[in-house]
């Protein structure tokens, strides 16, 4: 396949090629290139430069020009060498496909002359193909003919070589199109340049070629002293150089939004014309981010228009294609952010502040970004700057979800929400489960994290519900969202359920705080039927076997002043308190099991930094549940020789004893060591195996307390006093 057959690029790189294309109006530009190339005397070689720097359209221009020398019947050969590496490679490539160029199409001329272009050249004989091709088709290039070398013996034309060209293309002209000259391996440039120059300065021929001339003057100087200007040692290989125009700013927003229409319509073309002007002036910039917005589609469809904060993700976006590399630390620097947020909250200062906040994020940059970049960076960041805002609630987790909109989307959004609940019209599990097994599919998401993102809409959207009702004139609103608010409540059971109890802390510390909220409301009967379902809701889920009891301690804590939500409607307190009660029940049950099953438990709990202070209060009040509900479950364990349970038996005993010598808790862990069936049934545990020497003695102190001060007797073992003897002699 030659060059010129191969099919166009897609993408943001793509090459324009129509007039229809050219929305940066550059067809005048290449006609008055072709019209250089094409009307100069037969005898005449030319070489033409479209100059331009990286993306600025060098390659659509030469695109325009093959597609109206092709209208005319020119023939035309396109070259890239930037794919070579290699002169040999270069040269065999560019020699062959020029030539089968010319075969085909001077050859498609005998062949009942069907095409236009045969019409229009008009019928020629077989033997006018110059016989140059032949000699080429015979030796398929000769081996023997490297780099230069071949093309020298191949271009290099005799008189009978260039008469026959030239009655061959009977009055047409051979354009050969050169582009990305300035992508091409450093070592093959000059002799490109040489050979346009002093080989193929062929009558008839004329070369079009599309480079940056300030890249290709680099490698000129550095390729040979000789070149060190490289600009001047060009005017001397191209005789007619044409710079690009500059684009407008009115071009690059149509070509931005001429591009959108085609790949982003979704996005709102007056947010994405204020975002143009702050990309690059190029192109190629200007479709990249198009192509990136794009990308966008699937997330943008599962969101409601209002979840969509536009002028961030377009600013934010314009950041990721500026400067990749920085994108993810400058979103992800939530100091920063706060602090912008921070300065929203006080107008009579935020442009002072934000300035200040800005410039000390630049500072931070120093040393990672050029000088020269640190500019454009700063206008990219006040673009986004600009529209942080408290006020209208583009803040924190708003700001950073449109940030990492295409990265990090929801599990779960509004939109795809709104259509769960719709189809839950009588929350089950089954509709629950058919729901999530699609959408977890749909979105290739993990199970846990579409789940806990159900609930906490399902938790919000209960509170929506709840303040509209309260908020309502009418009694048929009033009891149509209190509807609602009663099917969420069941959603919110049956997707706690799925968890297994095992729901995040700030999914129930919400659903408390707004049962709490309206739990005194029982004018209306619908209120009534709340406040009973909320009830009975809050004991259900209690009463689930939850794998970690340490959120519910949390979450209401063990003592009222572990935890106080401070509410003082005595109807909540007094159901707080039934709740606390029931919290205590279960924790008790709980430390009772781990203190006969896990080794080593009351040290761990004693010194946990989470709960720890509660945990060890309520094991150590004579009146928790413990004690009182649940001593006799206790005591009847106390038995056998297990080393695990006596090391926490003696950790209780001596816990109690340090703890009455002094401190908040003191009278407490008095009244336990006076109960004498407890504390004779943990003694003989703490004794239940040989112990070494140096707990002996700790328990030798414990036991002359037990026996003076509390009259407890406290038998000892045979191999007491040999322990003692032996401690003694040390």
């Amino acid at each position: 396949m030659s060059e010129a057959n191969i099919p166009h690029k897609q993408g943001y790189d793509a090459v324009c090629h129509t007039r229809d294309e050219d929305h940066l109006n550059r067809w005048p530009l290449a006609k008055e290139i072709y019209r250089i190339a094409v009307d100069g005397p037969e005898d005449w070689s030319v070489r033409i430069g479209i100059y331009g720097e990286w993306g600025s359209g060098k390659s659509s221009v030469l695109s325009f020009i093959e597609s109206m020398a092709k209208a005319d019947d020119h023939i035309v050969f396109h070259f890239n060498p930037w794919q070579y590496h290699s002169k040999d490679e270069l040269w065999k490539a560019f020699v062959s496909g020029l030539f089968k160029q010319i075969e085909t199409e001077l050859g498609e001329t005998v062949k009942g002359q069907t095409k236009r272009s045969a019409k229009k050249i008009g019928a020629v004989a077989a033997g006018a193909i110059p016989s140059f091709i032949g000699a080429w088709n015979k030796g398929a290039g000769d081996a023997t003919k490297t780099g230069l070398g071949l093309l020298q013996h191949y271009l290099v034309f005799s008189a009978k070589d260039l008469a026959e060209l030239k009655s061959a293309l009977n009055g047409k002209r051979l354009l050969i199109s050169i582009d990305d000259l300035d992508r091409t391996d450093g070592v093959l440039v000059p002799e490109i340049l040489y050979a346009l120059k002093e080989i193929m300065d062929v009558p008839g021929l004329a070369f079009i070629c599309a480079f940056d001339p300030v890249v290709v003057g680099k490698v000129l100087g550095k390729a040979h002293p000789g070149h060190e200007d490289g600009l001047k040692f060009l005017e001397k290989i191209i005789d007619y150089p044409r710079w690009l125009p500059a684009p407008t700013d009115a071009q690059l927003l149509k070509l931005a939004q001429v591009e959108a229409s085609k790949v982003c319509p979704f996005v709102p073309p007056e947010q994405l014309a204020e975002s143009i002007p702050t990309l690059p002036r190029n192109p190629r910039s200007i479709r990249q981010f198009i192509r990136i917005l794009a990308l966008l589609k699937p997330q943008i469809e599962r969101h409601h228009p209002w979840e969509l904060q536009w002028p961030i993700i377009l600013a934010a976006n314009v950041f990721k294609v500026r400067f990749p590399q920085l994108a993810q630390s400058t979103f992800s620097n939530h100091a920063f952010w706060e602090s912008i947020y921070q300065a929203t909250l006080f107008t009579e200062k935020e442009e002072e502040q934000t300035k200040q906040a800005l410039a000390e994020f630049i500072e931070t940059l120093d040393g990672t970004v050029r000088k020269e970049h640190e500019d454009d960076i700063r206008r990219c960041i006040e673009a986004i700057v600009s529209k942080v805002d408290a006020w209208t609630g583009i803040y924190g987790e708003s700001l950073q979800y449109q940030f990492h909109l295409a990265e990090s989307p929801h599990a779960i959004t509004w939109k795809e929400f709104d259509a769960f609940f719709e189809a839950c019209s009588i929350p089950d599990e089954n509709q629950i489960n058919q729901w999530g097994d699609q959408h977890i599919q749909a979105i290739e998401e993990q199970k846990h994290r579409v789940i806990n993102e159900l609930l906490a809409s399902s938790i919000s959207r209960r509170k929506q519900h709840l303040d509209k009702a309260a908020n309502t004139t009418t009694k048929k609103e009033l009891n149509a969202q209190m509807m609602e608010a009663s099917k969420s409540l069941k959603i919110i059971q049956v997707l706690i359920a799925k968890t297994n109890g095992a729901f995040l802390k700030n999914h129930f510390d919400a659903i408390l705080d707004q049962i709490a909220e309206y739990f005194s409301w029982e004018n209306e009967p619908k209120y009534r039927v709340a406040r009973r379902e909320e009830k009975k809701f809050l004991f259900i889920i209690f009463d689930m076997n939850s794998p970690d009891w340490q959120i519910w301690i949390e979450i209401i804590g063990l003592h009222p002043w572990h935890r106080d939500r401070g509410l003082d409607r005595p109807e909540w307190k007094k159901f707080e308190a039934e709740l606390r009660e029931a919290l205590r029940d279960r924790t008790s049950l709980w430390l009772i099991e781990s203190f006969f099953t896990i080794p080593n438990f009351l040290r761990s709990i004693f010194s946990s930094e989470e709960n720890g202070n509660q945990l060890k209060s309520l094991f150590l009040d004579p009146k928790a549940p413990i004690w009182t509900t649940h001593k006799k479950k206790f005591l009847k364990q106390l038995k056998g020789r297990n080393p695990d349970l006596q090391h926490n038996c003696y950790r209780l005993l001596s816990s109690l004893l340090g703890i009455a010598d002094g401190g908040l808790e003191s009278s407490q862990a008095k009244e336990l060591l006076a109960d004498k069936e407890l504390i004779t049934s943990l003694w003989k545990q703490c004794l239940s195996n040989p112990l070494n020497p140096r707990m002996v003695g700790s328990l030798r102190i414990s036991r002359d307390k037990l026996t003076t001060e509390y009259k407890i007797e406290c038998p000892v073992p045979k191999w007491w006093d040999r322990t003692c003897a032996e401690l003694d002699c040390k």
